[in-house]
């Protein structure tokens, strides 16, 4: 059975101190004390060109500005091409960054890259999708299963579709491509809502590739072969933003089919404000990117291996082999706090 854990407190503490080394906001980095060394780590994405990343950026720098000794980076490749991913972390590892955090583009192919990082020293924990059989410390994923379930489960509540005939619901999905990890576990969630709520139909999962303009040309074949569609369950950061766009192409009137988003670009918070949107699954990035780093530091700094415990000399691993950490539902309600703020 794989060691999982929904929120490690212990983990949780650990990023706390790690962020709140520096109690006293200013604006200059504090100088490290003697004794202090220098510590650099990577975050480096499947997709960087995802206005998503945005909020683990800000909250990197963040770290940067307060922590003695502590600097970050942030990249990736700008389309889920793994042989620059795989390139851009040989080269991390060749700058003997102390760590780096991973949101893998192929999962099996980077495996070896995975391994060989952590042979020359350079810990990687990944997020928002595993690499299994690898090396990698632990895997910080945002429940990803349960998330897209309880996004479904939201609008079968609020439409009052629990009840009716079976399959007179027709609802299609849009994922970002077959193959990353974080696309398979949320189709798999709407299937469970699906398979709970025998109202519902899935008539088409279609792929968008991180392309609004992709999702519409699907959305909008869709509705061509099936005019009885209900909803479009976006799983994906431009999916709804796509879909939108098709309703408008067609004529058709705000809320004439019910449409869910992932994750919190800014134009799709202005749809769900507007309407236009029911509600959008929110990774809680900025705590996964903390949890990330503090991990990081404790590799680095030794105390990640408890003292008082012989876990180590027993080749016991220190972390859970999964770290899941639950998102938020967006919708008219709460919206507002979730757009993107100016930061220092």
């Amino acid at each position: 059975m794989k060691r999982t854990l929904a929120v490690s407190r212990l983990l949780y503490f650990g990023a706390l101190i790690t962020v709140g080394l520096s109690l006293v906001s200013c604006a200059e980095k504090p100088a490290a004390p003697a004794g202090i060394k220098t510590r650099r780590y990577a975050l480096n994405v499947v997709n960087s060109s995802i206005p998503a990343w945005l909020f683990a950026n800000d909250v990197l720098k963040k770290m940067s500005s307060v922590t003695p000794g502590l600097q970050t980076e942030f990249g990736g490749p700008t389309g889920g091409e793994v042989d620059k991913q795989i390139e851009q972390i040989d080269a991390l590892v060749a700058r003997h960054v102390n760590g780096i955090i991973l949101c893998p583009a192929d999962p099996k192919a980077l495996a070896p890259t995975v391994n060989r990082a952590l042979s020359s020293g350079v810990p990687i924990v990944t997020i928002f999708g595993d690499v299994a059989g690898s090396a990698r410390l632990t895997s910080i994923t945002a429940a990803e299963r349960l998330s897209a379930f309880a996004l479904v489960e939201k609008v079968v509540q609020d439409k009052g579709w629990a009840q009716g005939p079976e399959k007179s619901i027709q609802i299609m999905a849009i994922i970002t491509k077959p193959g990353l990890t974080f696309a398979e576990e949320r189709l798999a969630g709407v299937r469970d809502a699906v398979a709970k709520y025998r109202t519902l139909n899935l008539v088409r999962v279609v792929s968008n590739e991180w392309s609004d303009k992709k999702g519409a040309e699907q959305v909008a074949a869709t509705l061509q072969a099936n005019p009885r569609l209900r909803a479009v369950f976006g799983l994906d950061s431009r999916a709804a933003v796509g879909a939108v766009t098709a309703l408008r192409e067609a004529g058709k009137a705000k809320g004439s089919l019910v449409l869910t988003g992932w994750d919190t670009d800014e134009d799709l918070l202005k749809s769900v404000a507007e309407g236009w949107v029911h509600c959008t699954s929110a990774p809680n990035m900025t705590y996964m990117t903390q949890l990330g780093i503090s991990i990081l530091e404790a590799w680095n700094l030794g105390y990640l291996y408890p003292e008082s415990l012989k876990v180590k000399e027993f080749n016991l691993p220190p972390l859970p082999d999964h770290i899941d950490v639950a998102q938020t539902l967006i919708d008219t309600k709460n919206v507002n706090a979730f757009f993107r703020q100016a930061t220092q």
